[in-house]
């Protein structure tokens, strides 16, 4: 065979080798070179080795295996969680209220009258409200106005200054009662509501956070302190003071009695809020109810 011959069988022979293994190295699911290479038909993606490679409404194909990919999964994996608290609002809202208390100015340098407002919580379908004992104090007369904008006078039944506690009574129809949960079980990062009015004119304002510790206490210009507090980044204002702080089922755990806010000199604190455990408002409550005064 001349040599020219044998050139061209041997070029032939080499041509058709390559063929094959190009044909080999390119069949879906072999690792090449450190890549997987997907073939799923339209939006084919290239992802480095390990790593499973996805399409928006197609399948992905990576080391011979077929997986189905949600579009809704694929398109909402980045977002964060949305806090949804619209199921406690509906059981707990109607029962919270806005507590208006006209003040005593006797032995004071102001004239005429001083008016304040708090809110509170429904807890007994007798009429019975808890609140803060500071909302109430000095009171002169006492006027509560419900979530749907009704108001009616309430009397005050009895205070607890050691824990900021007061009960208040009404002598008409309550539209709903908020029932107490166990304070007990509440754990950091677990979500809250909290439901009050702040400043007095926004009544029924909904904010959301998480209770952010247990057992903390408080220490308000020299007065009894305040222990074994729930302390929550919900925001928390003034006028909120006497308002739940509920579970995502609307249940009280808490009532919220302070915010912090400044640190020391210089400092301005926020998300800041401290509440009262349900376990401590409702045996203060029962006894307030039963008799006016606090045994201890």
């Amino acid at each position: 065979m001349k040599w020219y011959m044998k050139f061209t069988l041997a070029f032939a022979l080499t041509m058709l080798l390559a063929v094959s293994a190009l044909a080999i190295l390119t069949q879906p699911g072999i690792t090449t070179g450190g890549l997987n290479i997907s073939l799923t038909g339209a939006n084919t993606q290239t992802s480095t080795a390990g790593a499973t490679s996805v399409q928006v409404g197609e399948r992905a194909a990576t080391n011979n295996s077929v997986a189905q990919v949600p579009v809704a999964q694929q398109t909402q994996t980045s977002a964060l969680p949305v806090l949804d608290a619209r199921a406690a609002v509906k059981v707990a809202g109607p029962a919270v209220v806005t507590i208006v208390n006209t003040q005593s100015t006797q032995g004071t340098r102001f004239r005429g009258t001083l008016t304040g407002s708090g809110s509170g919580v429904i807890i007994d379908s007798r009429g019975y409200i808890v609140t803060n004992n500071h909302v109430v104090e000095n009171q002169q007369s006492l006027e509560v106005i419900f979530s749907n904008g009704t108001k009616a006078p309430a009397q005050l039944v009895g205070t607890d200054p050691l824990t900021d506690l007061a009960v208040l009574k009404v002598d008409v129809a309550v539209p709903d009662v908020a029932e107490f949960s166990d304070s007990n079980a509440l754990e950091p990062g677990q979500p809250v509501v909290a439901i009050g009015s702040p400043l007095g004119d926004f009544r029924n304002t909904v904010t959301v956070g998480v209770v952010s510790a247990l057992h903390r206490s408080l220490n308000d210009s020299g007065s009894v302190a305040l222990q074994d507090l729930v302390q929550t980044d919900a925001a928390i204002n003034h006028g909120n003071s006497g308002g739940p702080l509920v579970d995502l089922n609307g249940r009280i755990v808490a009532i919220n009695v302070a915010v912090v806010r400044s640190a020391g000199p210089g400092d301005v604190a926020e998300g800041l809020g401290f509440a009262i455990p349900s376990n401590t408002v409702k045996e203060i409550a029962d006894q307030l109810i039963a008799k006016g005064t606090i045994s201890r």
